[in-house]
């Protein structure tokens, strides 16, 4: 989701990074599926490695902190 939002970002010549000042609201590819896909695709990250290290609990704990 991260490379699909860079890759949107860059076509309307705008930033990614957040504290720089945007040049134009991106609201076309993955934009229109998620309000920040870019955070979205941190969530399912974070979700990868607690189950591929079996820490279940960790995801209850981690996610809406995260979030």
């Amino acid at each position: 989701m991260m490379c699909f939002a860079v890759i949107e970002m860059s076509r309307h010549r705008t930033d990614v990074i957040p504290h720089l000042q945007s040049t134009s609201l991106v609201t076309s590819g993955i934009f229109g599926l998620s309000r920040n896909p870019i955070y979205l695709g941190d969530v399912f990250v974070l979700a990868g490695l607690v189950f591929r290290w079996q820490a279940h609990p960790a995801l209850i704990l981690l996610g809406p902190t995260f979030m």
